[in-house]
This record gives C-alpha cells, structure tokens and sequence, in this order.
C-alpha cells in the first residue's frame, strides 16, 4: 500500500505542475480505480474523462476510461468508447476481447433485471 499512496503522491505532484499532462491523468485515475472497492471511483472517472478531453484519439486513455465507466455499471457510454478505440485500431484483438467482456456485463445485468435481448 506505501508504494500506491507514494506514487499517487507523485502523480498529484505532476498534476499541480500541469494539471494537463494526459499521462498522469490517466495514471491516476486507473490507480485509484484499482484501490477502489468495487473497481470505481468518481475521481478516477473525472480524471480520465479530463484526459480523454485532451487526447481523443489515445486508445490507452479511451480504453481505460471504458473500463472504469464498465465497473460503474455504464455501459452504453463505455461500449462508445471501445469502439471509438476499435475504430482507430482494429487490429488489436485485446480491445475486441474488451468490448466483448463489456457485452457479456450488459447481457448478465439485463438478465438479471429480466429485460435480456430474444
């Protein structure tokens, strides 16, 4: 836990120095949505939103806000941005296997909410 406190110290430091630095945006907000919980947390949600504001078409920063928009249970506006990433490169088998997973979430909480696609 000292080495995760430590170096989101540090990413807050980068951020007082540039609070635009997209890097450190999207560090921290993906290391303080690991130490959440439940896998979410609202700042982390901020944070990547900041970064994917500045740097649109960066699929690390698409798909790590994905992600945590996927742990919050927001699906629609996470399947927006896998795809956006898939778009950009869909070469890449793991943001398929992303989007997939985010599917597979969609289908489970509609199955259970009885509202499952026929």
């Amino acid at each position: 836990q000292g080495y995760v406190k430590e170096a989101e110290r540090y990413y807050r430091h980068v951020l007082q120095i540039n609070r635009n630095n997209v890097d450190a945006l999207c560090q921290l907000g993906t290391l303080l949505a690991s130490q959440s919980a439940e896998g979410y947390n609202d700042e982390a949600e901020t944070l990547l939103s900041t970064a994917l504001s500045l740097r649109p078409d960066d699929i690390s920063v698409l798909t790590n806000y994905a992600n945590i928009l996927q742990d919050k249970r927001k699906f629609s506006q996470a399947a927006k941005h896998f795809k956006r990433a898939l778009d950009l490169q869909p070469q890449r088998s793991l943001l398929y296997s992303n989007y997939a997973a985010l599917l597979w979430d969609k289908y489970q909480e509609e199955r259970e909410q009885g509202r499952e696609d026929k």
